[in-house]
């Protein structure tokens, strides 16, 4: 559980997060860091190709949000289940799968009490998902349980913000930064972090110490097999094409670390 928070307080902070997100879910898509370019589908597209062959799986994702990760992973032809905690962005994930023509079983939902029996999935998928939650080890363990043996997490992260190292100056130009983008772009200055509370009880959120290498150590802990955490390939974009942004964005010259496929299987 997360550090000095009761089970009621963690109810209510969830609460909160399926709203927050529910607000954001009209925006989401527009934000550099999170919209997928056509070019980034295709990479994307290649990397999992590659890691879960040609084969149709039957494949959760957990927090699917507006589907980044399900619909690729739908049109490659797996069967697809997602799940998230805000109905508001799987309502924006569901309209993205009819404007293309793919089928998702998509549920509301907790990453970390899955409405979902054991042994049902083949391969667990996330995507920026584990700062996001309260009990990330319960979410582990509960993503292993679902999981069939022999089956895999892929949980999709980057290795570093490193918001800890960074100057008086940087800092302040990115509170100017956000002030301008929200000007500019309509974005919410509140899209960034929840609010300061939640943050403080998130244990992987970005402004904590170490936060990536404690997620691969969660794989570890939860007794999985073949734990590791590779660089994947649509780095590339998120560095050539996102970081290239209008000068509002590249005004805090802000990096959002190298994308990383953290990765472990359920024993046998």
């Amino acid at each position: 559980m997360s550090d000095n928070c009761s089970p009621d307080t963690i109810q209510q902070y969830k609460q909160e997060i399926s709203e927050w997100w529910t607000k954001d879910c009209k925006f989401y898509d527009n934000y550099p860091e999170h919209g997928l370019t056509k070019k980034e589908e295709e990479l994307w597209q290649k990397f999992l190709l590659h890691e879960l062959g040609e084969s149709p799986k039957r494949i959760l994702d957990v927090g699917t949000g507006t589907g980044s990760i399900s619909l690729i992973l739908s049109a490659l032809g797996h069967d697809v289940s997602g799940v998230d905690l805000s109905p508001g962005m799987l309502s924006v994930c569901e309209r993205k799968a009819v404007e293309r023509g793919l089928s998702l079983d998509l549920k509301v939902g907790d990453a970390e009490a899955l409405p979902y029996p054991d042994n049902s999935f083949d391969v667990i998928t996330s995507r920026w998902v584990l700062w996001t939650l309260l009990q990330p080890s319960v979410a582990i363990q509960e993503w292993k349980r679902v999981l069939r043996p022999g089956g895999r997490i892929l949980a999709f992260d980057v290795k570093t913000h490193d918001n800890l190292n960074q100057s008086v100056s940087q800092t302040i130009k990115g509170h100017i930064s956000k002030f301008l983008i929200s000007v500019q772009d309509g974005r919410k200055l509140d899209s960034y972090l929840y609010k300061s509370d939640i943050n403080m009880a998130l244990p992987l959120a970005y402004n904590k110490q170490d936060c990536f290498n404690r997620q691969v150590m969660l794989f570890k802990d939860a007794n999985l097999d073949d734990v590791s955490a590779k660089p994947v390939e649509p780095l590339s974009v998120m560095k050539n094409e996102k970081l290239n942004k209008p000068w509002r964005y590249r005004f805090a010259k802000k990096g959002y670390g190298d994308w990383h496929c953290i990765s472990g299987m359920k024993k046998q």
